[in-house]
């Protein structure tokens, strides 16, 4: 399922771009504790796989101006308060989170190297179900 939304700081993000890498995707909100708790971990997980620039990708998404959430310049200061330095897709309509079916926050997303979701966790979760969760979409492993 395509995404291409701009981050908090303008920039057009078309997650398409990063075909051959997985990419971990998290769905919150400002208002979430369990969000606000997994931030540090998320923000771990980008700096110790390079940033986006090299096999993993890490992206949030924020849904500005829909139902609880703050407006977009409150969404950019909570980013900015909390030190968040990876891309933060501004979905402004609500309209990724209704395409991912994303009801609890957070859920985070797995998506393999063919842009095929491997994964999906609803719920907060801590920095070693992240590299877990990273490390299975790359093996590709399947569980029964």
């Amino acid at each position: 399922m395509p995404i291409k939304l701009e981050d908090q700081d303008g920039n057009m993000v078309d997650v398409s771009q990063f075909k051959g890498k997985v990419i971990f995707i998290n769905f919150f909100a400002t208002w979430c504790p369990p969000c606000r708790a997994e931030i540090p971990d998320i923000e771990a997980v980008y700096k110790a796989n390079g940033y986006n620039k090299k096999d993993v990708v890490v992206v949030g998404v924020a849904s500005p101006g829909q139902q609880r959430e703050q407006d977009l310049e409150g969404v950019k200061k909570f980013i900015k308060d909390h030190k968040i330095s990876y891309p933060v897709l501004m979905d402004k309509r609500g309209e990724i989170f209704r395409q991912y079916q994303v009801y609890s926050l957070p859920t985070s997303f797995f998506i393999d190297k063919d842009l095929n979701i491997y994964a999906y966790i609803e719920g907060g979760i801590n920095r070693e179900t992240m590299d877990q969760a990273i490390d299975d979409t790359k093996s590709g492993k399947v569980y029964n």
